[in-house]
């Protein structure tokens, strides 16, 4: 498996553009599930677009089926949350 969580790959995974308006919030193990929080409702379209291909991506870097779905939400008002050190996104 590839070093590394998929917050600090993030950059690399998704490109700079898309990983300075969408962020992994949380990994949920049990489903497979990454949430994501887009700055915007037009980021979020964008990702429902590209989610197989982000899927694919992020399972073949890490060399396993980890992420199954992307759960995608806007954050209000477009401010992005910080990522609270502790979080499970391994």
């Amino acid at each position: 498996m590839a070093e590394g969580t998929i917050v600090s790959q993030w950059p690399f995974l998704v490109g700079a553009e898309i990983a300075a308006h969408v962020h992994p919030e949380a990994y949920l193990a049990q489903t497979r599930e990454l949430v994501l929080v887009a700055d915007s409702p037009a980021w979020a379209t964008q990702i429902k677009l590209l989610q197989r291909q982000m899927i694919t991506r992020i399972n073949e870097h890490f060399g396993s089926k980890r992420v199954a779905k992307l759960v995608i939400r806007t954050h209000a008002g477009g401010q992005r949350r910080a990522y609270r050190r502790g979080s499970s996104l391994t």
